[in-house]
């Protein structure tokens, strides 16, 4: 596991980061970043999370103002560390169980499995109990 400022010297190996999440801001085109320093500009390390894997991920809001540990590839961007954050298995401890996520989660498998029992009646197959 490696602090915020350690993180630039791992740019291209897959790390566990961990630091406190000051804010939780959406930036341009529904990308999300955490900051982990006052002034952004000039914090060592930030996690980005794309629009598309906010369904997967949940409500990240709730980690502000929590401290995360988070794998991933750390990837140099702008004259800083990043890691992209693109599953809730990316994250450790209290940050790793997202209720929304985990909602979500259960109301897909639900979905895939009402899916599976209408085709299974359509094809004249017995569905399981």
């Amino acid at each position: 596991m490696y602090l915020l400022p350690d993180a630039q010297k791992h740019i291209g190996a897959t790390k566990c980061v961990t630091g406190k999440v000051l804010r939780v801001k959406q930036g341009n085109n529904g990308v999300h970043f955490f900051d982990f320093c006052e002034d952004y500009r000039v914090c060592p390390f930030t996690v980005v999370v794309f629009p598309g894997d906010l369904k997967r991920i949940g409500d990240i809001r709730r980690l502000q103002g929590t401290k995360i540990e988070i794998d991933g590839e750390v990837k140099g961007y702008e004259g800083r560390a990043e890691i992209i954050l693109r599953r809730v298995s990316q994250l450790r401890g209290d940050a790793g169980t997202n209720p929304s996520a985990s909602e979500g989660i259960r109301r897909r498998t639900q979905r895939q499995v009402q899916r599976w029992q209408v085709q299974l009646s359509e094809s004249g197959q017995a569905i399981p109990a």
